[in-house]
């Protein structure tokens, strides 16, 4: 069972996200904050994150590079997941590291086929 990290700081979706993901067999955990995400990623290295880029305190775009940069988590898939739909917010976050860029407000099956390709470039059990 794959392992997956929310990284969301509005309770509502982090719920919806985690019930969504929940009902396919993974594992969630939800982390409020950017700080925290990275701590947790560092010591539990999750299979999969899917990053808020407008979180309060560490943005999503730190995060990532935190992530990105750090030996232990560089190779984790990571989908980001905004509000912000402009392209040149989408281009940020891809050129920042993302593997995956999802906006808000989201369809669930656009969410869980994201998720399943990601964890399907890591683990060849899916091919």
């Amino acid at each position: 069972m794959a392992n997956i990290l929310v990284v969301e700081d509005e309770l509502l979706i982090a719920r919806l996200l985690k019930e969504t993901l929940e009902v396919e067999g993974y594992s969630v955990t939800i982390v409020l904050n950017g700080k925290d995400a990275v701590l947790f990623a560092l010591r539990e290295t999750p299979h999969l994150i899917i990053v808020d880029i407008m979180l309060p305190g560490m943005d999503g775009h730190s995060v990532i590079r935190h992530l990105r940069n750090h030996p232990k988590s560089m190779h984790i898939p990571i989908i980001a997941l905004s509000a912000l739909s402009e392209p040149e917010d989408k281009i940020s976050a891809y050129e920042g590291g993302v593997d995956g860029y999802i906006t808000k407000p989201f369809n669930t099956d656009e969410l869980l086929a994201h998720v399943r390709r990601q964890l399907c470039r890591i683990h060849e059990s899916c091919l």
